[in-house]
């Protein structure tokens, strides 16, 4: 049993290594990209060229991503043994259903999260746009469309691959041997943290919460995929339908009907619930992990605030205090601007 408190304290010491290692790559490459972007545009305003940096932007930010979940992975097969992640994609009704529905969750606590914001601090709220602002309106269409593409890739498809892979393929694997409670809730607050954005921090970390509980839930990290690509590309296209429309209401439509789908789903989740076996019984997309996913395999006799203190390893701690400064700096801008 102390064998096995040790493992965690090691594990979740290597996860805060993972986790150091993201913040530099992502750090120093982003950083270095957008001081050339800023360079080259002081010498041409070239639209090929400002599109070409967007692309490089989000090819750095996966490899800030899929670097550490490697070395991480590597890591822990070599001490754990192999933990697969990706195998077949064997569709399930029942996941379809599930997907659908915490995608309507997620859009939820966003706009909880994005109201509660709003009536606590009405001026921070304002300046957060302002500063969000992409002045879509002014560009000519076609750009319009090109940006849109990009913004797929960037901001949908390439957080739903390197971001899964990171926080859920990665780190809550790991942690999962070592009860379900902690894996989930322990990979949340970092993917909370990760983004640094102090005004969605409760929702990004909710958010992790939903998504761990459906990859522990249907065993695969493509439902995972799936759901954190739609939420990006609803949230991509609610940006650019305006500007593609000039159509005012067009936004407030589409979270109608995100909401809606996602009632409907919950719905006939629960009155199939007797009627179908159960997902943990035949899995969904395929199986992802070769071992039991209901007990413990490594149990610790640890109360769960023991559990706790030692998911802080120094590690992990040096991260967070890095990731609530660097969101202490953002809240900074936005009051003096």
């Amino acid at each position: 049993m102390i064998d096995n408190v040790k493992k965690y304290s090691k594990i979740c010491s290597r996860i805060g290594w993972a986790m150091l290692i993201f913040y530099s790559l992502f750090t120093l490459s982003t950083a270095g990209v957008a001081l050339l972007q800023g360079i080259v545009s002081a010498i041409t305003s070239n639209f090929a060229i400002e599109a070409i940096f967007e692309v490089a932007l989000a090819i750095v930010y996966f490899l800030s991503f899929v670097i550490p979940a490697f070395i991480l992975c590597k890591m822990e097969k070599r001490v754990h043994g192999a933990k697969p992640i990706f195998k077949s994609c064997k569709l399930n009704g029942s996941i379809i259903l599930i997907v659908i529905a915490i995608i309507a969750i997620n859009f939820t606590i966003s706009y909880l999260n994005a109201t509660m914001v709003t009536s606590l601090f009405p001026s921070l709220a304002s300046k957060f746009d302002l500063l969000m602002d992409s002045n879509l309106d002014d560009r000519p269409f076609y750009q319009i469309i090109i940006l849109f593409i990009i913004s797929i890739f960037s901001t949908a498809i390439v957080p739903a691959i390197c971001e899964e892979y990171l926080f859920r393929g990665a780190i809550l694997t790991n942690l999962l041997p070592y009860g379900k409670t902690v894996a989930i809730v322990g990979s949340a607050f970092l993917f909370g943290l990760m983004h640094q954005n102090p005004l969605q921090l409760l929702y990004t970390t909710l958010m992790g919460v939903a998504i761990g509980y459906v990859y522990v839930k249907t065993k695969s990290i493509w439902a995972c995929m799936i759901i954190h690509f739609t939420n990006n590309f609803v949230a991509v296209v609610e940006e650019y339908l305006p500007a593609l429309t000039k159509i005012d209401w067009i936004v407030s439509a589409v979270d109608l009907g995100v909401v809606l789908l996602g009632g409907l789903a919950v719905l006939i989740l629960i009155l199939k619930k007797d009627k179908e076996k159960r997902i943990d019984e035949n899995g969904s997309f395929g199986v992802v992990f070769e071992r039991g996913m209901d007990v413990e395999e490594y149990p610790l006799e640890l109360t769960n605030g023991k559990k706790v203190r030692r998911f802080f390893s120094a590690t992990i701690i040096i991260f967070t205090i890095i990731a609530v400064f660097s969101m202490g700096q953002i809240l900074l801008v936005y009051f003096l601007v």
